[in-house]
């Protein structure tokens, strides 16, 4: 079983000892899986450096949005929002400049 192989005192120390610079608040975690294990695993808490890691439904890497099932649903969905916000000012702009220009 999944769960048994995820240790329940997980050290995150020993993990990023080499890296004495990890920023903790800066640090997130995402459980890429289906539905009923989402709620299986939904007590999971991680700590390191004496704080707990903040876990996310989604995160942006090298751009992509990745959400917790792993498809391209939700990048989708925040392109066309940032596109729509971006169309709706050209579209104010050109007002204005044709208001602008026209006697």
């Amino acid at each position: 079983m999944l769960k048994d192989k995820i240790p329940a005192d997980l050290n995150l120390e020993t993990c990023f000892a080499a890296n004495k610079l990890t920023n903790v608040s800066k640090t997130d975690w995402v459980l890429f899986s289906s539905a009923p294990l989402r709620t299986k695993f939904s007590g999971l808490v991680y700590n390191l450096q004496g704080a707990s890691i903040r876990r996310e439904e989604s995160f942006k890497y090298l751009g992509i949005t990745l959400d917790f099932k792993l498809n391209l649903e939700y990048h989708v969905f925040l392109t066309v929002k940032k596109c729509n916000a971006k169309l709706h000012f050209l579209q104010k702009l050109h007002t204005l400049v044709d208001a602008a220009i026209t006697p």
